[in-house]
């Protein structure tokens, strides 16, 4: 009987460049629609009490944090992809991917607490109004980060498009560049051949 030994990191295969490709080119997709919403932030909210504030803000970690979840049948983005080189970025992307597991895509009981509030309490009114018709108070809490934020979480989704871009180009360019290729798009296929 022959041993052999197996080199601990076989190179990729064709097919799975392809998958890689696939999941580079749509997290591009979706971080440019995060930099989309948070460009939009910057550039009409003023304060978290806007009323459109949530929705963009949970936009922004909807369209931030598809990368790194389970897609399926591909799943996240590679592990090397989560982590920055600036640990002020590092800092930033946990906290959206935080967000987005507790806030946003879910609702955890740590981030999403419900307060009765007792008809003799102080708090019972909310800008002079009563919160309920009983004269007992029921309300949720959530966090929100401060609109500034989404300035940082533009500096950070730029760093991590021109990795991702560089990454979709030499892809590209290993998978078709010396190829004979049809004169009309084609769909990405998830095999070895074309």
């Amino acid at each position: 009987m022959t041993n052999f030994v197996l080199h601990k990191k076989q190179p990729i295969s064709r097919q799975n460049e392809k998958k890689l490709l696939y999941k580079i080119h749509v997290a591009i997709s979706d971080i440019t629609a995060a930099l989309r919403v948070c460009k939009f932030i910057e550039s009409s909210i003023n304060s978290i009490n806007d009323e459109a504030y949530y929705p963009l803000f949970a936009a922004v970690i909807i369209c931030y944090s598809r990368p790194f979840s389970r897609n399926k049948p591909l799943g996240p983005l590679p592990d090397g992809w989560t982590h920055y080189n600036s640990q002020e970025f590092q800092d930033v992307h946990d906290r959206l991917i935080q967000a987005r597991n507790e806030l946003v895509a879910h609702s955890d009981i740590n981030a999403r607490k419900v307060k009765i509030v007792p008809h003799n309490s102080l708090h019972l009114k909310d800008k002079g109004k009563v919160i309920s018709n009983t004269g007992i108070g029921i309300g949720s809490s959530y966090y929100l980060f401060h609109p500034d934020l989404f300035k940082l979480v533009q500096k950070m989704i730029l760093d991590l498009g021109q990795r991702l871009d560089e990454q979709q180009i030499a892809l590209l360019a290993k998978l078709y560049g010396n190829m004979d290729l049809p004169n009309a798009p084609f769909y990405l296929r998830f095999d070895n051949g074309l």
